[in-house]
Parts: C-alpha cells; structure tokens; sequence
C-alpha cells in the first residue's frame, strides 16, 4: 500500500512539471526576422576616385528615405568592400481628408498665414558593411548600374537601435540619368 501512495505523489507532482515543460516548449521566439524590401529611385553617383564609388539613391518601399553606399572597388567592377547607411525619414500627413486646397492668399501675410498639414517623421538610421557585389561601366567609365551589393548590419539608431543581426542586398541599373535610375533594397532583420 506504501508503494501504491508513493506512486500518487511522484504522479501527482509530475503532472504540473509536465505542463510547464509543455508551456515552454509552445512558447513562441521573440526574436522573428521580417524582410523590408522596396524600389530605389533618383540614384545619383559620385566617383570619389576609380577605386571608390558613393551612389545615393532615394528608397520608397517599407523603410522609405535614403540609401547611401559607398563602395570600394577593383579594377574589374568588383565591390570588395564599403560601407551603407539607410537614414529611414519621411512626410506623414496629416490631414485625414488627404491634401487640403488652402483659400488663395497672399503667401506671409499675417492675417491669413499658411499651413502645413504635414509632419515629418524620423525612424533612425541603420547601417554597415558591403561585402561584395559588381559596379557597372560605360566605356568612359562612368557607372552605369551596381549589381548584388550585399548588405551587412552593424549599428542602428532610434526604432533600430535593438537591430543587431540581419543583412540584404542592393541593386541599381541606368545610373546615367538621376529620372532614369531604378533599382532594388532588400533588408532582412
């Protein structure tokens, strides 16, 4: 009969630290990586020298404002290392109605002054290293498209201070003309 009440308390005991094992194992991560990807536009280039590039480029998909890289390349096109920053800034507005037509008047005048239904919102910088891929030339060597540049993280500020581990890629074709310029940011933290 002892072995029999034994046997209740060891199984009575057990059951809650089962249910516990079974709650932790179903507790879900805290740390889920998302993708933010979208279009590059109005890409401008600056050709600091032949073995480094800046191309600036204005981003409007999940994480709108500007991307900025600044490559280092190899005679033959390829990125062998550089540095990017994506400041993330853009114009809410603010008007629920949408963009509001103000009566005519005279700009500055005191009794009717202009207003603005716009705010600008300022989510923080995130930015790194380049680790590869390859900068496009016309013949007069002027760049012409930036192909695969992988993107790794290493700081944040603001919204993404707590981004520690991620990465992505950049591309940019028809660099010639800023209207013409297109491309591609795929970030993933």
């Amino acid at each position: 009969m002892s072995a029999r009440v034994s046997r209740r308390w060891l199984y009575a005991l057990s059951i809650p630290l089962l249910a516990g094992s079974i709650a932790i194992a179903q507790t879900p991560s805290t740390a889920q990586s998302h993708i933010y990807t979208g279009p590059l536009s109005r890409a401008r280039v600056s050709n600091v020298s032949p073995a480094r590039v800046v191309v600036s480029a204005d981003s409007i998909g999940d994480l709108p404002g500007l991307l900025t890289l600044t490559l280092d390349v190899a005679p033959d096109g390829q990125v062998t290392g550089g540095e990017w920053a994506l400041v993330v800034t853009y114009v809410e507005d603010l008007d629920a109605r949408g963009p509001q037509e103000e009566p005519a008047h005279d700009h500055g005048a005191e009794d009717k002054p202009h207003h603005e239904y716009v705010r600008l919102v300022e989510k923080g910088t995130i930015g790194g290293s380049i680790a590869g891929g390859v900068i496009a030339r016309a013949g007069d060597g002027a760049v012409t498209g930036v192909n695969g540049a992988r993107l790794t993280f290493e700081s944040g500020s603001l919204t993404f201070d707590s981004v520690r581990t991620g990465g992505g890629s950049a591309s940019l074709a028809d660099l010639s003309s800023v209207g013409t310029s297109r491309g591609r940011l795929t970030l993933t933290f």
